[in-house]
């Protein structure tokens, strides 16, 4: 355990250096700086020793050269703690972007698992650390040079005084490891505490969910369980505060009583007349700043442990997150056809499969319609197909090649997507339609024709959410219609998934606008989920899913004869259509 913890320590010092090599200069001004206590010491006890003896002139520039001592020492400490913000800056973003690509390179499903959530948060939060190893290292190592110097001082006084003042150290430094490990389990121990009570607290800026809040008078329910999650947090932060006190209590009690003995030393040595009264009126704040340098050692010691604990969490979640390059990946070849063999998925901590035994074949163009009640796997089937998910059992395979036998980021260019709940981008129009492709070229405005947008005609400075100084608002049938136009912007892709692409829409507009997007993706594989048959009729192929299975393949007038569910649906809705 204390060599990995050694060796994450020093993995942690090499990536900041390599990072912000600049903090080096830190370091040497540091040391320089740990030297100046002992120099202060020394200036001061120059000026008092022999004090009956010294001239006013004497004494006067002496008090100068010490107010100008003071002085440069302040300054360089300014400047010092300067550079280091700087550094902390931009190590803190460096390590956040590491986590937010390694987060950007974990597989789809693991946003649905609650562990891997709490632990990609814990990740982000804490990217600090670094710098917070680096800094406590680097005042450590001052702390270490400032108590060798302030030993020093005392074994030129008597040899075992040096020893009487190390003592303060011994326990300082117990106190630290026993609880910096005990809040390092805390904090851990309460994480989802606190991430249930900041999913509470975020709520209340979410304009879409406030409104139901207040339409269900239960803003003051969850104003409760948010008090009740900190609570909880707060009363096991303090039982943990209170033995910290307790034993600080005894540790201050333990170093008052070591540097009052020492003093005690220093006047007997006095009264025997083998010291002066300089060298006590010196050692005063020597000793008084001994005493905090022990304290301050133990507190960079604690902050080192715990920062190194951090880091290593944070290192666990880049190294589980792999990329999604591939050695060796098979070359996507058009005409695509698709084919699901035997697919079986269902979520983390989830015991029932959303899917089970899945099977259909899909020819190169072809329009594929998948129809089934809420809950079938329409959506969870369609992101398989994407590669956003991966089965548990089965194959997806493209062109008779398994989907994982592809660089995943070909299959996703190849690809275009359209979600049954529109993504708001805080961007404007624009660069949410072209959201991922900037800098290619799109008729935007040939793009909002096909899909009928007749939304507000945003410009570049409006952005399409609220809670921004130029919003534009936008219905739920619009932003249906941006999705669209952000699927249909690439021509190059071979594969069109739509989920629920125009569930907003009333069924006419939904047939117009689904037949203009046939008819651009002619000579495409097309496959779009839908609860509306209308829509499902434009299709070449239905496939109808019940409780995860499919129950039925053909067409709209086969289904009819040979599959009950998919007529049940039909005798649901034939109305719209008749």
């Amino acid at each position: 355990m204390a060599a990995n913890g050694l060796k994450t320590w020093f993995r942690s010092i090499i990536y900041y250096i390599q990072n912000q090599p600049k903090i080096l200069l830190y370091v040497a001004i540091l040391l320089i700086l740990s030297f100046f206590p002992y120099i202060n010491t020394l200036l001061l006890n120059s000026i008092l020793e022999n004090i009956e003896e010294r001239t006013l002139r004497f004494m006067a520039a002496s008090m100068l050269g010490y107010v100008v001592f003071q002085i440069l020492w302040n300054l360089i400490k300014i400047l010092s703690g300067q550079l280091l913000l700087s550094t902390g800056a931009g190590i803190d973003n460096i390590l956040k972007k590491a986590v937010l690509q390694s987060a950007g390179r974990a597989e789809a499903v693991c946003y649905e698992d609650e562990k891997w959530l709490k632990e990609y948060k814990r990740a982000e939060r804490i990217t600090g650390c670094v710098h917070d190893v680096f800094v406590s290292t680097g005042d450590l190592l001052s702390q270490f040079v400032m108590l060798a110097t302030y030993l020093f001082y005392l074994f030129r006084l008597i040899s075992w005084y040096a020893f009487v003042g190390a003592l303060i150290l011994v326990p300082s430094l117990l106190q630290s490891f026993i609880f910096s490990r005990q809040n390092y389990l805390h904090n851990r121990d309460v994480e989802m505490d606190r991430q249930r009570a900041d999913d509470i607290r975020d709520m209340f800026s979410k304009p879409n969910i406030i409104r139901e809040i207040k339409l269900y008078n239960a803003a003051s329910k969850l104003v409760e369980k948010w008090k009740g999650k900190m609570d909880g947090i707060f009363l096991k932060k303090m039982r943990l505060e209170i033995r910290f006190s307790a034993c600080t209590a005894l540790m201050f009690i333990f170093t008052s009583g070591v540097v009052f003995a020492v003093l005690f030393l220093v006047y007997l040595e006095i009264q025997d007349g083998r010291g002066s009264v300089g060298t006590l009126i010196s050692l005063i704040p020597f000793m008084i700043m001994l005493a905090q340098s022990f304290k301050k050692t133990s507190n960079h010691v604690d902050g080192i442990y715990y920062s190194v604990l951090e880091y290593r969490d944070v290192c666990m979640f880049l190294a589980g997150n792999d990329s999604e390059r591939r050695a060796n990946a098979q070359a996507w070849k058009e005409p695509v056809s698709i084919k699901v063999e035997n697919v079986s998925f269902r979520y983390p901590e989830s015991r029932q499969s959303v899917l089970k035994g899945i099977h259909f074949f899909i020819q190169p163009g072809e329009a594929v319609a998948l129809v089934g009640k809420n809950g079938s796997g329409k959506s969870t089937l369609l992101k398989i197909l994407a590669g956003i998910y991966a089965p548990q059992e089965g194959y997806v395979r493209y062109n008779d090649i398994e989907i994982g036998q592809f660089d995943i980021g070909q299959v996703k260019s190849r690809i275009a997507f359209s979600f049954q709940e529109p993504i708001h981008y805080p961007f404007d129009l624009k660069r949410n339609i072209l959201f991922g492709s900037e800098g290619k070229e799109a008729d935007l405005e040939a793009l909002l024709e096909q899909v009928a947008y007749n939304g507000p005609a945003a410009s570049e400075d409006d952005i399409l959410i609220s809670g921004f100084k130029n919003s534009v608002n936008i219905s739920g049938g619009q932003w249906q219609k941006i999705c669209l136009a952000r699927a249909l912007k690439n021509r190059d892709v071979s594969i069109f998934l739509f989920d629920e692409p125009t569930s907003a829409l009333d069924p006419q507009a939904e047939l117009d606008i689904f037949n203009t997007v046939l008819a651009l993706a002619r000579g495409k594989s097309v496959v779009v989920s839908t609860h509306r048959l209308g829509l499902a009729r434009q299709a070449d192929k239905i496939i109808v899913l019940e409780q995860g299975e499919v129950v039925g393949t053909g067409t709209h007038e086969q289904l009819l004869q040979v599959c009950e569910v998919y007529r049940n649906l039909y005798e649901a809705q034939k109305h719209w259509y008749a």
